[in-house]
């Protein structure tokens, strides 16, 4: 897998940490742990799924991810295409207003 960080225009970077890209062909779960920031994640490749309660669950093309307090588990597909905005800690709230408590832990489409 490839992974690359980008750092947002001077403009975004109250709401915007950093802008990522991965792709490649590894198929391992991989195992996403909690930093205290939302994302939104496109996907452009294969989709990847998500473990709840045991079971691998497809994830939706376009998605936000809300904020962790624990890890998850992602598998991704054969090959992997996703780009994604990781915002700052109230950068999600502070440009949408959506209520990130009802974020927390999960995976939205």
């Amino acid at each position: 897998m490839e992974f690359q960080v980008f750092i947002p225009h001077v403009l975004l970077r109250p709401f915007v940490r950093s802008i990522w890209l991965v792709t490649g062909t590894d198929t391992q779960p991989q195992k996403v742990i909690c930093d205290g920031h939302s994302e939104l994640i496109f996907h452009f490749g294969d989709a990847y799924c998500i473990q709840k309660s045991g079971r691998w669950h497809q994830q939706a093309p376009s998605l936000v991810a809300g904020q962790l307090d624990e890890p998850i588990l992602l598998k991704p597909g054969v090959k992997s295409g996703m780009i994604g905005v990781k915002f700052m800690a109230t950068g999600l709230w502070r440009l949408f207003g959506w209520n990130m408590r009802r974020l927390r832990n999960d995976v939205v489409p």
